[in-house]
């Protein structure tokens, strides 16, 4: 039903309109910016340098809260790398790190270059898969992926390489991902087909982290849901997100205004410029049946989310 509709990801465009429509439409992250905030210290060892890679940093709204309200505090001097493919979210991280600091850039080859005291971001245009260290030794005492697993392919090796680029024995490898069900599990209700794979959950990533372990690695006592224990191989924490789809919803029986086209566009991972009404109809039909109404006559969606925290040990590096 839904073949001749475009995959979201074919137009960078009109996905980072539809990712920005999301954004405005969800509790702006709150539960996963307090967890950063509150745990990415506890990862980090007091030291002079610094050096994290950040991968799919979007706008840089994360990155730049990280930095201001955690990062500076505890190091001197800090090296960040970001990979941004999309070319929009690219100039507009870009922008945001000029307008919150005063800072010299200067352009290697397709990356950018700022400079600022006790900091230093370099910004690339590339993919995880696509990624190459400005040195053969890099590594990085944080690895970050915030919501942008969902499409790295292959996942496993992806996963394999991160590690490696891994600071031994103490750097961290940190993914925020959704779990299944919600926005994950939405294309596949919808009986919506894609070529290169849906979105990859949580339980995805798990099922790859576990298989990168030795076989005689006791989960049974790591497995630690918080940050209590350094001694733990991997930690878990689930948070929600709600997202108000009450736009859609409500012009369900009338032309779809464009900021309800988008939002709707983001869940089913189509474009729908072109898509029939019979198309946006089942497609607004099933978030309704997924959705929450409160008693404002809103509705809501709700979405889990999973913190995945893995340190660098020596079972994962050998």
């Amino acid at each position: 039903m839904f073949d001749n509709l475009p995959n979201l990801l074919t137009s960078h465009d009109y996905y980072a309109r539809s990712f920005d429509t999301f954004l405005q439409a969800t509790d702006k992250g709150l539960s996963s910016k307090v967890w950063l905030a509150e745990n990415i210290a506890k990862l980090v060892e007091t030291k002079e340098e610094l050096s994290v890679l950040s991968v799919g940093c979007g706008i840089g709204t994360v990155d730049l809260q990280l930095i201001h309200s955690t990062l500076l505090s505890l190091c001197p001097n800090i090296t960040y790398h970001a990979l941004e493919p999309n070319p929009n979210h690219f100039a507009a991280f870009a922008e945001a790190i000029n307008s919150s600091f005063t800072t010299s850039q200067v352009e290697l080859g397709d990356s950018l270059l700022f400079t600022m005291p006790k900091l230093t971001i370099q910004l690339f245009p590339t993919k995880f898969e696509h990624f190459t260290p400005p040195t053969t030794t890099q590594h990085y005492d944080l690895v970050l992926c915030i919501h942008s697993m969902y499409f790295i392919r292959p996942l496993t090796v992806s996963l394999r390489r991160m590690i490696n680029l891994l600071t031994p024995n103490t750097g961290h490898l940190v993914i925020d991902n959704a779990s299944p069900g919600g926005t994950c599990q939405f294309p596949l209700l919808a009986g919506i087909k894609s070529s290169d794979g849906h979105t990859l959950t949580s339980t995805n990533i798990l099922q790859s982290i576990y298989s990168l372990y030795p076989s005689d690695a006791d989960f049974c006592s790591s497995w630690i849901p918080s940050l209590m224990s350094k001694q733990s191989l991997l930690q878990v924490y689930l948070y929600n997100t709600f997202i108000d789809v009450s736009s859609i919803i409500e012009d369900s029986s009338n032309e779809m205004d464009e900021q309800a086209e988008l939002l709707l566009a983001f869940f089913a991972e189509k474009i729908l410029t072109n898509a029939s009404k019979l198309q946006k109809t089942t497609l607004i039909d099933l978030l309704r049946n997924m959705s929450l109404q409160g008693p404002d006559d809103r509705w809501l969606f709700w979405n889990a989310n999973c913190f995945i925290t893995l340190k660098a040990t020596a079972e994962l590096l050998k």
